[in-house]
């Protein structure tokens, strides 16, 4: 596990870091992925060994234990959705915790992207 800041060029032409951390870490298939962590260095690092928990976890085939599933409830969406983008959390787990709006809101949308007529599509005000 690797934690870093990543660099950029600003608009002078100047490389800065970012506030942000970084965790690289190993994916199931030994792939380097990069995952953003918080603005405190140690708290990154806290992630970083979690993550790499996970993962051990997952390639031994168990199921994580109530404090790292409390700990992995509390991260943010978009932290959560990219674990399941590689593989380390269950996709399925990540929607259960969508609100259903959201769900109607995507079903609605993917019918309007299809190009629905409007029979098919469903009316959003019929939910509170």
């Amino acid at each position: 596990m690797r934690v870093f800041q990543s660099t950029y060029k600003d608009r002078t032409g100047e490389t800065r870091k970012t506030l942000t951390w970084y965790a690289e870490i190993r994916d199931l298939r030994g792939d380097v992925r990069r995952i953003p962590g918080f603005r405190d260095r140690r708290a990154s690092e806290e992630l970083g060994r979690k993550l790499e928990r996970l993962v051990s976890l997952r390639l031994a085939g168990e199921q994580p234990d109530a404090s790292m599933v409390r700990w992995l409830e509390g991260l943010p969406v978009k932290t959560r959705n990219q674990l399941a983008r590689c593989g380390l959390l269950d996709s399925c787990a990540v929607a259960s915790s969508k609100p259903l709006r959201e769900h109607l809101d995507d079903f609605e949308q993917s019918l309007r992207d299809t190009g629905a007529t409007s029979e098919y599509k469903c009316e959003s005000k019929a939910m509170p």
